[in-house]
């Protein structure tokens, strides 16, 4: 989990944090807050650890029960929050998505991102699926040309076939819009709304990953409790730290988007 942790910008580390974050915490989210202000100040290797070590020990958490995480706290302050795999497991269930239970925590997260992408896309309507592949800037001649492909392998093929007709850029574009707006019904789509916006006035690129279509769209398929405190926090996390995974190419490699059993 660190070691993916120390792939986020400052800007990635915010957004988490600021998910993570709670009004009610027997752990310590403050000082996952300070530990934040220290790394924007000072840019250390020494103060990224010290961030990435806080925001695993505020996911493991928020993974918990209360009172079976002050149980635990109470004979090992340092473990008692639920391990990651566990939680990984946890949210995959939630979202229906089928793991492979090997690889590490990154590899996890990628195929979790993958699993979530393509039941929403396949949920979309034609229009809404022309709608995304449109905000993701790929021409309409290009579209009808995927859609009409689409129907002879399938939903689940959209990103290799942006991939081949369009580029890696446009299917980024498509993954981020669906995962994002999926992000946002976890915690609140207004919330959502409001928490790009300020994150856009700090950091800029934010303005240029998403689109209108991706509040519109994402999350018509969820039928699960949105209202879990635990899932509200550990969703949106692991889906956006599957996000800053891919960016640099799936762990699982080249032929990650056309595997069946990745996600």
């Amino acid at each position: 989990m660190r070691d993916l942790l120390r792939k986020c910008s400052v800007a990635d580390m915010e957004f988490i944090v600021r998910t993570l974050e709670c009004s009610f915490n027997l752990s310590d989210d403050k000082g996952m807050r300070r530990g934040l202000e220290e790394y924007e100040e000072l840019g250390t290797k020494q103060a990224q650890d010290a961030l990435a070590q806080a925001i695993e020990r505020e996911l493991r958490y928020a993974g918990s029960a209360d009172l079976a995480y002050l149980f635990r706290w109470l004979f090992d302050a340092d473990n008692a929050g639920v391990k990651v795999n566990e939680i990984i497991t946890d949210v995959a269930k939630k979202l229906k998505v089928k793991l492979k239970p090997v690889g590490t925590v990154e590899a996890k997260l990628e195929r979790l991102v993958k699993g979530a992408f393509e039941t929403s896309f396949s949920k979309l309507t034609p229009e809404q699926q022309r709608k995304l592949l449109e905000d993701a800037g790929v021409g309409k001649a290009t579209i009808e040309d995927i859609m009409g492909k689409l129907k002879v392998v399938g939903p689940v093929m959209v990103i290799p076939l942006v991939i081949k007709k369009v580029g890696v850029k446009a299917a980024e574009k498509v993954v981020t819009q669906i995962t994002v707006g999926l992000i946002g019904k976890f915690i609140g789509t207004q919330a959502a709304k409001e928490l790009v916006k300020q994150m856009a006035t700090k950091f800029p690129v934010w303005a240029e990953w998403l689109g209108p279509v991706a509040w519109v769209f994402t999350g018509v398929w969820l039928a699960l409790d949105l209202q879990s405190a635990a899932l509200r926090k550990t969703a949106p996390t692991l889906l956006y730290l599957g996000l800053v995974g891919l960016r640099d190419g799936p762990e699982d490699g080249p032929g990650f988007w056309e595997d069946e059993d990745n996600g």
